[in-house]
């Protein structure tokens, strides 16, 4: 009977661990994806009809996340507009580069351990 108690224990624990490990990546990859919308919206890419932003708040779930995030997009919205003074005077003239550069910032191990660090911060309680 106790073999029986320690392997419910066991499973329950690793049932446990993987739900937390699902809800730090859904986490990290809304506040990313959050970086990545505000890049492009303030690159004026327009979204329309799209519900990510609200997707991601809800798993977020703090305004004060959503200002950082937003905040991290339009710096690096800004780093990409002075890139584009590259582009002058080539064949690319007039064009930008905007979604490679806002994805280049989302896939960055910059942001991915960003995300994992402000993911502790915030959740140290749980």
């Amino acid at each position: 009977m106790k073999k029986i108690y320690y392997i419910i224990v066991l499973m329950l624990l690793i049932v446990s661990c993987k739900s937390k490990q699902k809800y730090q990546y859904q986490w990290t990859a809304a506040y990313k994806a959050n970086v990545f919308c505000s890049c492009l919206k303030n690159l004026d890419v327009q979204l329309k009809n799209d519900s990510s932003p609200s997707l991601n708040f809800q798993i977020l779930g703090n305004f004060n996340l959503i200002n950082e995030t937003d905040s991290l997009g339009k710096v690096y919205a800004t780093i990409i507009k002075e890139r584009n003074i590259w582009y002058k005077g080539g064949d690319l003239e007039g064009y930008n580069n905007i979604i490679n550069g806002c994805l280049e910032f989302y896939q960055s191990k910059d942001l991915k351990i960003l995300s994992k660090k402000r993911y502790k911060e915030v959740n140290k309680k749980h």
